[in-house]
């Protein structure tokens, strides 16, 4: 417990920290929410739905990794899919409020080239995130299977 009318983060701390942060994210993502109404529109001539297109939201640098600790398992068509968590940090600054089932794509990353193109549902806030990036989780979404 601090003494009475002491502070446990000193003043100034966010100057310091915020470009250090910031410096930290080298890669390129973007955030998108799919459409709302989510009905898709049947074209006769080909046989074909077509699903709204999601709107973007936000495009920029982001830092993302994966979490520590095994995959859980989700259950999908009775058998146990592994899943593994990711998380991701975007600057405060422009970005609007991450919501559960938004999703996000890593567009550029020099520092890992195969995660180019990775779509991430968002599971979540991520706990203790800084008051100048805003941190959530992610699961990685597998390509749609087709029987």
């Amino acid at each position: 417990m601090p003494f009475p009318n002491s502070r446990v983060i000193p003043r100034g701390w966010e100057r310091i920290h915020r470009p250090v942060s910031e410096g930290m994210m080298t890669a390129v993502g973007r955030l998108t929410r799919p459409a709302t109404d989510g009905r898709p529109v049947f074209d006769e001539a080909t046989a074909t739905s077509t699903y709204p297109a999601p709107a973007v939201l936000w495009e920029g640098a982001v830092r993302f990794g994966m979490t520590a600790g095994p995959p859980g398992s989700t259950p999908v068509g009775g058998r146990d899919v592994n899943v593994q968590d990711y998380t991701f940090a975007i600057p405060t600054r422009g970005t609007p409020l991450v919501q559960v089932g938004d999703l996000f794509e890593i567009v550029e990353c020099s520092g890992d080239p195969a995660s180019v193109g990775m779509v991430f549902k968002v599971a979540g806030p991520r706990r203790g995130a800084l008051s100048f990036d805003r941190g959530f989780s992610g699961q990685l979404q597998p390509p749609p299977t087709t029987r």
